[in-house]
């Protein structure tokens, strides 16, 4: 696991074959939790008959926790919400070799493009990024380096869960917040995405002035690997 940053992620699930089947497809390996009652009533969800799965990538950089949860509980974020509104967690981030291939393999493998992959440029670095969602509401962003290449960073296909994304409504409180887990802002950015970026949070739509992101992505050693990215659109997402 990660020495820094964070290398923990927790999923409720009502689909954790179909999550399970989509990390086992990428070569991930699992191991059965048994979840003491404390651990259970922390995350809020009942005993079940599913067991809890601790899914690994071959990196062994991080781990995903899939808690069954009965299908009738409702999400947390709504599955048609903007993809703007707040409210804490938003997706986490993989990258991928191939996002035309990576495309193809998640709507195999449970998940239904929120926005399709987009290219664009953020500072020195182009990226292709596409959001997909899957039927519990959990949202993936795939990222697949176009310029320059990644320096050190190797995997097969898809890689481990990297970073992860919140909408927020004030972007300096929860820096405030994350610094008391040592967690330090050391990229930001405050107007317009630039190019294409726009699309990547469906603010297409919007005049090209009134489509302002504030965000910031933060690592108590400022790196990429299990960093957090902040985000607050400074404007009313629009409905439809």
């Amino acid at each position: 696991m990660r020495s820094q940053g964070f290398s923990h992620v927790v999923i409720t699930t009502a689909h954790t074959r179909v999550l399970g089947g989509f990390f086992a497809a990428l070569g991930w390996h699992s191991l059965t939790v048994d979840l003491m009652s404390e651990a259970l009533a922390f995350w809020g969800v009942e005993p079940s008959e599913t067991p809890a799965m601790r899914w690994i990538p071959p990196s062994n950089a991080c781990e995903v926790l899939l808690l069954p949860t009965p299908q009738e509980v409702p999400v947390l974020r709504p599955v048609d919400c903007a993809v703007t509104t707040p409210g804490g967690l938003f997706d986490i981030n993989m990258r991928t070799v191939d996002s035309d291939w990576s495309h193809d393999f998640l709507q195999c493998h449970g998940w239904q493009p929120l926005v399709d992959p987009v290219a664009w440029q953020f500072g020195d670095i182009e990226t292709k990024e596409g959001l997909y969602i899957q039927e519990d509401g959990i949202v993936l962003a795939v990222m697949e380096r176009l310029q320059p290449p990644l320096p050190t960073v190797a995997f097969d296909r898809m890689s481990d869960v990297f970073n992860a994304t919140q909408m927020v409504r004030n972007v300096d409180q929860t820096v405030a917040f994350l610094k008391h887990l040592n967690f330090e802002r050391f990229i930001q950015h405050h107007g317009p995405l630039p190019g294409a970026g726009p699309k990547v949070l469906q603010l297409e739509r919007r005049p090209a002035d009134t489509g302002d992101i504030e965000l910031a992505i933060l690592h108590p050693e400022a790196c990429m690997e299990g960093s957090l990215e902040l985000s607050r659109s400074c404007i009313t997402p629009l409905s439809g």
